[in-house]
C-alpha cells in the first residue's frame, strides 16, 4: 500500500480534486438549481516530529488528543436530499485564513454551475473576514454564535426566537 501511495502526485491530487470528486457526482446535481452546501474543517492529531515535507500540511489548534499539532483539511458538502456528497478537499495551510477556504469553496460551487440555497458552516468560521465575504456575495449562510462579550451573552440569553442586530468589534491590538 505505502509503495502505491507513494506514487500518488499530492499537487496533482490538490489542483485537480474537484474534477476526481465530481465526475460521478455532477450527473446527480442540475446545473443552476440551488443547494444546500456545507463547509467544515477536520483536525487529525499529528504525533510526529515535523520535516520539510510536512510542515506546511501542519496546523496548530488547541489541545487535543495530547497534541496541538494536526493534519487539517477543509471540506465542501453539497447535500441533496438526504445524500451528502463530497466536492472538494484541501489541504489546510498555517498561513491561510478561514476566509480564503470559503472563498475557494464558492468559485468551486460558481465553476459547477450551481447555485446556493444555504451555506452551513461550523464555528470555526465565525469572523468578521467570513461574514463580510458571505455578505458580499450574497451567500445565505448559517453560522453558530461563539458566546463572548456581555452584549452577545443578553442576545443568547433565554429559549426563545429573536431577532437583533449584532457588529463584530475589532480586537484590541497590544
Amino acid at each position: 500500500m505505502r509503495h502505491h501511495l507513494q506514487k500518488l502526485d499530492f499537487d496533482f491530487l490538490q489542483k485537480n480534486n474537484v474534477e476526481i470528486l465530481t465526475s460521478d457526482a455532477i450527473s446527480i446535481l442540475i446545473p443552476e438549481k440551488a443547494y444546500k452546501f456545507a463547509i467544515d474543517f477536520t483536525l487529525d492529531p499529528y504525533y510526529g516530529n515535523r520535516t520539510q515535507e510536512n510542515s506546511e500540511y501542519i496546523v496548530r489548534s488547541q489541545k487535543k488528543k495530547s497534541t496541538n499539532d494536526f493534519y487539517g483539511y477543509a471540506t465542501l458538502y453539497v447535500i441533496n436530499k438526504n445524500l451528502q456528497l463530497t466536492l472538494s478537499i484541501l489541504p489546510m495551510h498555517p498561513e491561510f485564513s478561514s476566509a480564503y477556504y470559503v472563498a475557494y469553496f464558492l468559485d468551486v460551487i460558481k465553476s459547477l454551475n450551481l447555485k446556493t440555497k444555504v451555506l452551513c458552516l461550523d464555528r470555526g468560521f465565525y469572523s468578521k473576514k467570513v461574514i463580510k465575504l458571505l455578505q458580499i456575495c450574497d451567500v445565505p449562510h448559517i453560522i453558530p454564535v461563539k458566546r463572548h462579550g456581555k452584549r452577545m451573552l443578553e442576545l443568547l440569553d433565554g429559549r426563545g426566537s429573536r431577532f437583533d442586530t449584532y457588529t463584530m468589534k475589532d480586537r484590541k491590538c497590544p
